[in-house]
């Protein structure tokens, strides 16, 4: 079971904000990372599991941030152990950690000058805030059906994962592949059987850069309501490249703003 050290950890809870109303819940044995998670409340009075993780590399680290900022010449500090600190930063400056839809983001903002945007899982520099037409913040009626929320207790069942290609840039015949008619979570998974060489890859048009994409979807966990039949929550497993970072998003929030195209390992 992938969460199996998370049982006796410690939680350290960060805000996210402002006017985003959600917060980092950082899993740690000691001073060692395991994973994450971000809640959001809604506009009903509950709150919402934006997405978990595992791993060691988390969002919103700050080393990445500073090493994406000096690479932009944004901090021009004298470097100290190797790396300019985001204390460098011109007086009047300001680092926001924020959080929209499935995209965790840092604002950076410098005094007279238009605010610069960092995805905090790629650490690149994208133009804006991914603009989703479905937020968890909105309240929606069917918001018990795309995650996990606090109106009750849940029961998770097992994650699910196939063999498939975790990196979109591996290889890139998913390019030529057509998209694929995605209505709901239901239609996600059954494209990703356990154990097959099937990934699906989310892109998200002119929108990629904010939402960290192109990214593969390898596996999935359900969770079940345990007093209401109807209501389930459907998460995905986005493999973060170049990480040990194993995210796990809402599918249905996936859907709106993305399009997906199969991806197999096999020569097919």
């Amino acid at each position: 079971m992938p969460f199996k050290s998370w049982q006796d950890a410690s939680l350290d809870y960060t805000p996210l904000g402002p006017g985003t109303h959600s917060w980092l819940v950082t899993i740690e044995d000691g001073a060692k990372p395991l994973g994450y998670l971000i809640i959001t409340s809604d506009d009903l009075g509950g709150y919402i599991l934006s997405e978990y993780g595992i791993g060691s590399d988390l969002p919103y680290s700050l080393a990445p941030l500073e090493n994406t900022l000096a690479a932009a010449g944004i901090l021009k500090g004298k470097p100290q152990n190797g790396k300019v600190p985001l204390s460098s930063l011109p007086q009047g400056s300001r680092v926001e950690a924020l959080y929209s839809s499935i995209s965790p983001y840092w604002k950076v903002t410098l005094k007279g000058k238009t605010p610069v945007y960092v995805h905090a899982v790629t650490y690149d520099i994208v133009p804006s805030p991914p603009n989703a037409k479905t937020p968890f913040t909105s309240g929606k009626k069917n918001v018990k059906a795309m995650a996990l929320n606090s109106s009750g207790a849940w029961t998770a069942a097992s994650v699910i994962t196939t063999q498939g290609e975790q990196d979109p840039y591996q290889n890139l015949m998913w390019l030529s592949k057509p998209t694929l008619p995605i209505k709901n979570g239901n239609d996600l998974i059954h494209l990703l059987p356990a154990g097959s060489q099937k990934s699906l890859v989310f892109t998200a048009d002119k929108q990629n850069e904010a939402f960290g994409a192109p990214f593969n979807l390898t596996g999935w966990q359900r969770w079940s309501h345990n007093d209401k039949l109807e209501s389930e929550a459907i998460y995905v497993t986005v493999p973060q490249r170049n990480t040990d970072l194993i995210r796990f998003v809402p599918a249905d929030n996936l859907i709106g703003p993305g399009k997906f195209r199969e991806e197999s390992n096999t020569s097919e």
